[in-house]
């Protein structure tokens, strides 16, 4: 299983984007040492993003943010879990359905 993530904006360089409340341009971004491949959703151009962390008091919120060009950054979050395996998908999929209507 791996997390999908997608393009919510991009933006310019200090543009105001919030997360749960919080502007990414108030906090240091604390690189997670984790990437993820994405396609420029104009272009289709191939980019490597790094994902960050910024956190206030126990709010802790994960994204990635990279430069498309100079000071235009794409930011992507999580936005749910693909199974790679159909198969674990169907499986987990009946298997809940059955706690629920049992």
């Amino acid at each position: 299983m791996k997390v999908e993530w997608i393009h919510k904006k991009t933006i310019v360089d200090g543009e105001n984007y919030e997360i749960n409340g919080l502007n990414i341009w108030d906090f240091n971004w604390e690189d997670t040492g984790d990437k993820i491949n994405i396609k420029d959703p104009l272009y289709s151009q191939d980019y490597c993003f790094n994902i960050y962390k910024i956190q206030k008091n126990d709010n802790s919120i994960f994204f990635s943010a990279g430069e498309f060009s100079n000071c235009v950054w794409g930011i992507y979050e999580k936005s749910g879990i693909i199974y790679e395996d159909q198969n674990l998908k169907k499986s987990s999929l009946t298997n809940w359905l059955k706690k629920i209507f049992s």
